[in-house]
């Protein structure tokens, strides 16, 4: 048991002064660089996803707000071309425009050289 705890002691010891970290570093710093790449590469694919999310998020705001306005557009758009609206706007603008009184006739051609 005392050779175990002077084990103990010598191993903090190498720990403590450096000397076990200098030791171990000899022997893997090609494995120390490789894992200081893949952090790198991982952080960068890290901020490049959270960019990609910010811009997704800000064009969905910005299409939701285009839908709006687009819906808002098309019901003013089917609002003036009401039947009443036009004869509204067109004694406004004294166009001289005015609901006929009368159904729309048919026209009919008749015309012995057409195909069918």
């Amino acid at each position: 048991m005392n050779e175990l705890v002077k084990k103990t002691i010598i191993k903090l010891k190498k720990v403590i002064d450096g000397s076990l970290l200098k030791s171990t570093i000899k022997g893997q710093w090609k494995y120390i660089l490789f894992l200081e790449l893949l952090a790198i590469i991982y952080i960068s694919n890290r901020y490049r996803a959270e960019k990609v999310y910010i811009e997704t998020a800000r064009m969905n705001a910005e299409l939701r707000e285009q839908r709006s306005e687009s819906i808002l557009k098309v019901s003013k758009l089917m609002n003036i071309s009401k039947e009443f609206e036009v004869e509204k706007l067109s004694n406004q603008k004294e166009l001289g425009l005015h609901i006929s009184q009368e159904p729309p006739k048919e026209i009919i051609i008749k015309n012995d050289d057409r195909e069918d």
